[in-house]
């Protein structure tokens, strides 16, 4: 069976109607649990994002949840950055969060906005012309129960997003998993992806830019370094 996979670009389109409505409220308080990405890493790398069959009922275009999930030091914190500052949409970290449980989200947003805005920004998302990422599901799932998390999962799924705009949500392999069971079970519309590792050309594009200008004092190592990648990508 073919493998389905799509770049970056295509996440971004994808999650980008004609109407879509930028997230511009004022904010209460400004912290580190619920923010909008405000700067571009110029190192960014975009990563390859694989359809995980068995956890996608969905097509990509029929979907209004996008899971995305990955193992550890794969770029997850940069991706989920990158969507946050192109889209110029809120990014709910549960790995920063003191409480994850059935009014987690929504309770938060009546907090840290005026209330008119708040009803306002989840009208959007129900509408399909706004959206969210939520981070570290795995981190969230550990900070409660089982239950707690179906509960927070329950919450999310209250704002009933459109396949239109559809929300992100990011973590490790088994949070994601679960996560697709009980969409699954409730009905939802999802597609459920995977950060690929990179390919030869993306690691030395990496490598290019992570050295940048200090390749002139390492510049026998650089150089070793890619040699090693062109001489791979002949084995190959």
């Amino acid at each position: 069976m073919e493998n389905i996979s799509f770049g970056l670009h295509t996440i971004l389109k994808r999650m980008s109607p004609s109407d879509y409505i930028s997230f511009e409220y004022k904010l209460k308080d400004k912290l580190d649990d619920f923010k909008v990405e405000e700067n571009s890493n110029p190192k960014f790398i975009a990563p390859v994002l694989s359809v995980v069959r068995d956890y996608s009922p969905n097509d990509i275009n029929e979907a209004s949840y996008i899971l995305i999930e990955a193992v550890g030091a794969s770029g997850k914190t940069e991706l989920t950055k990158n969507i946050s500052y192109s889209l110029s949409c809120p990014v709910l970290d549960l790995g920063r969060t003191k409480v994850v449980a059935g009014n987690s989200l929504t309770g938060l947003l009546t907090k840290r906005l005026d209330r008119k805005d708040s009803y306002q920004y989840m009208d959007n998302i129900s509408e399909g012309r706004s959206t969210l990422i939520i981070d570290a599901l795995d981190e969230g799932y550990m900070k409660t129960n089982n239950q707690g998390y179906l509960d927070f999962l329950d919450d999310i799924l209250s704002l009933n997003p459109q396949k239109e705009c559809p929300i992100i949500m990011l973590g490790r392999y088994n949070a994601v998993e679960l996560a697709a069971n009980y969409l699954y079970e409730k009905e939802a519309k999802f597609i459920t992806l995977q950060i690929e590792p990179f390919t030869l050309n993306q690691a030395k594009e990496f490598i290019d830019k992570a050295v940048g200008s200090s390749a002139l004092r390492y510049e026998t190592t650089y150089k070793d370094i890619n040699t090693s990648v062109k001489n791979y990508r002949t084995k190959s």
